[in-house]
């Protein structure tokens, strides 16, 4: 029989993860982070028992650390995870999704300082370990930086719960978690983005000479591209690479001679937004066109109808 959902807990911490679909990137360039952060102060608003108490919000993931204070973590995931899906303008309306599977999962923490703090820590490190970043307050869509004395961002609503268990000098017992990996909570430890998979790949030992070959390219031509028609190509290369080899933004970066942020904008800006075309518009276009041609188009049901 199926399985019976659970409820959340209130009161409880949630450390919560949302995923794209295959071949989508969630957040793809920076201006889409900064509308996830507004639609989510929009929907912390509507809900104000979920509080956010650290995020990092990367190309290909969502992770955050949230309190629930009244049990309302599924229906503000939905409207939040809804709304967004709503602003993809090159998703929304074509019949794709933009998440894979689920749209978000979900693992309760335990209410104990380690746990929490290593959490913290956790989702702090995730630009780094995926290699985006050298270090992890470099990157402008996580909450690392509030917790280093910096500005606390306006959606951090659970800064305070935080900042209270790291003591008297939380900046300094921030830095030490960062430098100092401790033991996670279980089952945290899964790689939830750019972390390095669990069982052993091959990967090859020149992928962009191997890609050149089989495009009859120099390997100069496809590594340092002239011309936009040889850059669609060279990104045509790192998709390649993704699909075939599963291989991480940093890894694509080090074998083509890039920085990591150059493959995400040009994984990112593959596809040509486009809004979807909306039924009003067309039809103010067929009733221009027919008063400019001097009166109404017939359809073709009344045309029949007439000629019978």
């Amino acid at each position: 029989m199926p399985r019976t959902a659970r409820k959340p807990v209130p009161g409880a911490y949630y450390y919560i993860v949302s995923r794209p679909g295959d071949g989508l990137l969630l957040f793809r360039d920076e201006s889409d982070c900064p509308a996830f952060l507004k639609i989510l102060q929009g929907v912390q608003k509507r809900l104000p028992s979920v509080e956010l108490c650290a995020f990092c919000a990367l190309p290909d993931c969502f992770a955050a650390l949230v309190f629930d204070g009244s049990g309302e973590l599924g229906s503000f995931m939905r409207l939040l995870l809804g709304r967004y899906s709503r602003h993809r303008s090159d998703i929304y309306g074509t019949g794709r999704r933009l998440y894979g599977g689920r749209r978000f999962s979900s693992l309760r923490i335990r209410d104990t300082d380690e746990d929490l703090a290593a959490t913290l820590a956790h989702i702090s490190r995730l630009p780094s370990e995926g290699g985006l970043v050298l270090f992890p307050e470099l990157w402008r869509g996580s909450s690392c930086s509030s917790y280093l004395g910096g500005p606390v961002a306006p959606v951090l609503t659970g800064f305070h719960r935080i900042a209270s268990i790291l003591g008297p000098d939380p900046v300094s017992r921030f830095r030490l978690l960062l430098d100092s990996p401790a033991a996670l909570p279980e089952r945290l430890a899964a790689p939830v983005s750019e972390a390095a998979p669990a069982e052993p790949r091959m990967l090859p030992a020149d992928p962009a000479g191997i890609l050149a070959r089989e495009l009859s390219l120099r390997r100069g031509d496809l590594v340092r591209p002239r011309g936009l028609e040889m850059k669609r190509i060279r990104h045509k290369a790192f998709e390649i690479c993704r699909s075939r080899w599963g291989m991480s933004f940093a890894e694509i970066a080090r074998a083509f001679g890039v920085t990591p942020a150059a493959v995400v904008q040009a994984l990112s800006t593959g596809e040509k937004r486009r809004r979807p075309q909306r039924r009003g518009a067309a039809r103010q276009r067929v009733r221009s066109s027919g008063a400019a041609s001097g009166g109404e188009l017939p359809l073709q049901e009344d045309a029949g109808r007439n000629s019978g």
